[in-house]
C-alpha cells in the first residue's frame, strides 16, 4: 500500500453494518495470526469516527509510517480491513473499511485461517481452540419452539408493501451449488489492481469461479492470477488466457492444513468407513481429494488437469468427480486413464449425479444391469480389429465398453466387501 504519513488523513467505515465484536474469539483466534501490533491497531480503529489526523494516529499507536505499514497489512490479509486512498493534492486521505471478524464456525471452516492458526499456535492448544469455540453461536440440536413472524403480525398492511421485497429477492435468483467463490470481491480485487470490472463475459468469469472452486483459490489470489493471464487486444470475453490461467492454478495449489469437515449433501448417516468417504467426497473439491488419496502430496499436473477437464468442459459436480477418480484408482492400479475416466464421466452427467452418492448409485445399477444381462445366453462379444495398441507421448490407449464394464464390476464387487 501507499505509506500514510503524519500530513494525511484519514477516516474509518464499518462495512457489515456492526460493531459487535466477538472479543474472545479476535484475542484468541485473531490475535496469533496478526500480531500484537495489528490487534492494537484494529482496536484503535473502530473507536474512531470522522475524518481525523493521521499524525496523531501515528502517536497514538507509537508507530513510525513503515511500522504502520507492516501492522495494516495482516488486518488486510485476513479480511478485517480493507484499505482504499485518495490523493488530493500533495495529502493523501486514507479510508480504512472495517469489517467483524467471522463467527468462530466460519473461522474453523475457512481451511486458510484456521490451517495457520493451527500452524502458528501447535498441536495442543489449536486442540483447546478448537474444543472451546466448537459449539460457540450454534443452534442446539433440539425442538425449536419459537414463535413464527405469521402468528405475531397480521400482515394486513396494503400489498404493494411486500411485492418490493419479493421483487428484489427473485432478482437475487438462486446461488450456484458448488461455488464458494465471491464474484463480488473479485471484481473489487480486480478494480483495486486498476482493472475494469466489465473485461469479462460471463462465461469467463463462470470458468473463473469454476477454477477458484476446483483448487481452493481465494479471491484476492484469483484476481491477481487474472491480472497476470489477461490479453489486453483480444475482444472482451476472451480477454483471460485460460490455459495460463490453470498452470498458475495448479502450481499454486495450496498445501495447509485441511479442515476434513463432513457434509450432508448425500444424506448419509452411519459410521462406516464408507459413509465417511462419501461425506468427504461431497465436501472437498477434486483437487484435495486428490492430495488427500496421495497422502497430503501434490497431485500429477496430468492428474488436475484431468478433473479440469471433467469440470470446466464436462460439467461433472465435484462431488461426482471425487467419487470416480476414487474407484478408478482403486480398481486401476492407481493410475487415472483419461479414455476411462471421461467415458465414465459422460454418463454420469448424463444421468444428473450431483452428489457422491448419486454416482455411485448410478454405477451401482450399471453393475446390476450387467450381471442380469449375463444370466441371459448371449453370445460372446469378440473384437474385430486386429491392429496393434500403439503408445506414445501424445496417444492414449483406447478402451474398450467391454473394459469399461470389468471396472465397474471390480468396483462394487469391492466396495462391498
Amino acid at each position: 500500500m501507499k505509506a500514510l504519513s503524519k500530513a494525511d488523513y484519514y477516516q474509518v467505515r464499518w462495512m457489515n453494518g456492526s460493531h459487535l465484536v466477538d472479543e474472545d474469539a479476535l484475542r484468541d483466534l485473531y490475535l496469533p495470526l496478526i500480531r500484537p501490533s495489528a490487534y492494537a491497531l484494529y482496536q484503535t480503529l473502530r473507536g474512531d469516527e470522522g475524518t481525523l489526523s493521521a499524525g496523531h494516529l501515528l502517536l497514538r499507536l507509537d508507530l513510525t509510517s513503515g511500522e504502520f505499514t507492516k501492522a495494516i497489512a495482516p488486518l488486510e490479509a485476513v479480511g478485517l480491513v480493507r484499505t482504499f486512498v485518495e490523493t488530493q493534492g500533495e495529502v493523501q486521505l486514507f479510508v480504512f473499511c472495517l469489517y467483524s471478524p467471522k463467527t468462530a464456525k466460519e473461522f474453523f471452516d475457512d481451511y486458510l485461517l484456521q490451517g495457520t492458526l493451527h500452524g502458528i499456535v501447535g498441536d495442543d492448544v489449536f486442540s483447546l481452540l478448537s474444543a472451546r469455540y466448537k459449539n460457540r453461536n450454534e443452534l442446539p440440536d433440539a425442538e425449536e419452539i419459537s414463535t413464527s413472524f405469521p402468528k405475531v403480525f397480521d400482515q394486513a398492511f396494503p400489498q404493494n408493501y411486500y411485492l418490493q421485497g419479493s421483487a428484489l429477492a427473485k432478482e437475487k435468483g438462486k446461488a450456484k451449488e458448488r461455488l464458494a467463490f465471491d464474484r463480488g470481491a473479485f471484481l473489487s480485487k480486480i478494480q483495486a489492481l486498476g482493472l475494469r470490472g466489465d473485461l469479462f463475459g460471463e462465461k469467463e468469469l463462470d470458468s473463473i469461479e469454476k477454477l477458484a472452486t476446483l483448487y481452493t483459490i481465494k479471491e484476492d489470489l484469483m484476481a491477481e492470477y487474472v491480472s497476470e493471464s489477461l490479453v489486453f487486444n483480444a475482444p472482451v470475453g476472451k480477454k483471460v488466457d485460460m490455459n495460463s490461467l490453470s498452470a498458475k492454478c495448479r502450481a499454486a495449489m495450496p498445501f495447509k492444513y485441511l479442515k476434513k469437515e463432513e457434509g450432508q449433501s448425500s444424506n448419509i448417516t452411519g459410521d462406516s468407513s464408507m459413509a465417511a468417504k462419501i461425506r468427504l467426497m461431497d465436501t472437498v473439491p477434486p483437487s484435495e481429494y486428490l492430495k488427500i488419496r496421495q497422502g497430503g502430496h501434490k497431485p500429477a499436473q496430468a492428474d488436475l488437469k484431468l478433473v479440469e477437464k471433467l469440470s470446466l468442459e464436462m460439467g461433472l459436480a465435484d462431488p461426482c468427480i471425487n467419487a470416480l477418480v476414487d474407484y478408478v484408482l482403486m480398481t486401476h492400479d492407481n493410475t487415472l486413464t483419461p479414455n476411462l475416466v471421461e467415458k465414465i464421466a459422460a454418463s454420469l452427467v448424463r444421468e444428473g449425479c450431483r452428489s457422491a452418492k448419486d454416482a455411485m448409485d448410478y454405477l451401482l445399477r450399471s453393475h446390476r444391469r450387467k450381471r442380469n444381462a449375463t444370466k441371459q445366453p448371449a453370445e460372446k462379444p469378440t473384437r474385430t480389429s486386429s491392429k496393434p495398441v500403439v503408445h506414445d507421448d501424445d496417444e492414449e490407449e483406447e478402451v474398450s465398453e467391454e473394459e469399461v464394464q470389468q471396472m465397474l464390476d471390480k468396483l462394487y464387487n469391492g466396495a462391498k466387501r
